[in-house]
């Protein structure tokens, strides 16, 4: 009979060779270390004093004037998400923000303290540090999640809100994310920009819209220190009790809204449109055709034109938020 001790040796030296291995990993080269810092020196920074300590954040400035709209992207993602937005607003006369959110982008990656809480005080404490009073907020996936919480919570800092495939209720995650999250730390030496490709053919309906800069700006965050340990410290707060919170405060939302999905969703089924037709019944929706999870970068163009036209509704000459 085989003891439980002979089954037990083997068992403790696969796992001690693993933990050696692991911690032997350097996914964090000095030489990409050195490029993203010279990434860096061009890039444009604010000091944020959060009750989680001070960071860096990362943002993109275009445009002047008072007519402001703010970007937030989604999880994993970076001010890239809006490369197709920036300078088409700008040239219809809007000062056009974009932020890389704590944990991603150039911003500081931390390891802990992540929540819908941290990241909605992120926004409205950038607000107070540029002198924005109000703003159109617009947001992709996990970013409309921080929109929505921001119109929950102080709807006198917005004049519109855009949702764009939003994480907004209790959903079961996609496959990579649960796969992620169950393997935690285990995870971190398996990300790769192949990964990061094969990612994008699940986000886009029509993989020939993927390009080559687009692979490279979405891996380049993970390539610096704390990039993979941030991304997953950020994945363990979605949970189902946050989004079930988070959409209890939906019908309080007086905010004039617009929500975009694409009908190929494979991340977050544009199902959800019905549920916000009960919870926010004056938003306005467009469901796009043959279109992924990312409307902003797949179809910009239809997604543009149909922004540009809401967001004139809403300038500050114009009425109050919406009342029911």
């Amino acid at each position: 009979m085989i003891t439980h001790t002979r089954l037990l040796k083997p068992l403790l030296r696969y796992c001690f060779v693993l933990s050696v291995f692991l911690q032997s990993c350097s996914y964090y080269s000095a030489s990409d270390q050195l490029y993203i810092s010279s990434l860096k020196a061009d890039k444009t920074f604010y000091q944020w004093e959060s009750s989680a300590g001070n960071h860096c954040i990362h943002y993109l400035e275009k445009g002047s004037g008072t007519k402001h709209i703010i970007l937030l992207h989604g999880y994993a993602a970076n001010t890239y998400s809006w490369h197709h937005q920036i300078d088409f607003f700008a040239s219809k006369g809007y000062h056009v923000w974009a932020i890389d959110l704590l944990g991603f982008g150039f911003s500081d990656k931390p390891t802990e303290n992540y929540s819908l809480d941290l990241y909605r005080t992120q926004v409205l404490d950038f607000m107070d540090h540029m002198e924005i009073d109000q703003a159109h907020l617009m947001g992709h996936s996990m970013g409309g999640a921080i929109c929505l919480s921001i119109a929950a919570t102080a709807p006198n800092r917005l004049l519109s809100l855009t949702l764009i495939a939003p994480a907004a209720y209790p959903l079961n995650l996609p496959f990579p994310l649960r796969v992620s999250k169950r393997l935690g730390n285990l995870s971190l030496p398996f990300y790769s920009k192949k990964l990061i490709r094969r990612t994008l053919s699940s986000i886009f309906f029509d993989y020939s819209k993927i390009t080559e800069e687009q692979v490279d700006a979405y891996w380049l965050p993970y390539r610096s220190v704390g990039g993979r340990e941030a991304a997953l410290a950020v994945l363990e707060t979605f949970d189902q009790q946050t989004f079930a919170a988070l959409a209890a405060s939906y019908q309080n939302i007086r905010t004039p809204t617009f929500i975009v999905w694409g009908d190929k969703d494979k991340w977050i089924s544009p199902a959800y449109l019905e549920s916000f037709k009960i919870d926010i019944p004056h938003a306005k929706q467009l469901l796009l055709p043959n279109c992924g999870h990312a409307p902003q970068e797949e179809q910009p163009e239809a997604v543009n034109d149909s922004l540009l036209n809401f967001m004139n509704l809403y300038q500050k000459t114009t009425s109050p938020p919406l009342s029911y």
